[in-house]
């Protein structure tokens, strides 16, 4: 299930039955090249969080709606 983002340089998708998010990189906006590492590419996994509840992806939600 995917978890919105602020950004959108980032996606992250969450396995519920495993509690565990993995995010990876979607696109290079020039500021976020200031703020990551040069190596990372699109498509390069930039974090894996765990454990990520249920409780946790509806923040996420609520916090990318009134980003939007």
């Amino acid at each position: 299930m995917e978890v919105p983002e602020y950004g959108g340089e980032d996606r992250t998708f969450w396995q519920p039955e495993s509690l565990v998010a993995v995010t990876f990189i979607s696109a290079h906006p020039d500021w976020a090249i200031r703020s990551r590492p040069s190596w990372l590419r699109i498509g390069d996994v930039y974090r894996i969080s765990a454990p990520m509840t249920r409780e946790s992806v509806e923040w996420r939600r609520r916090q990318a709606r009134e980003m939007a």
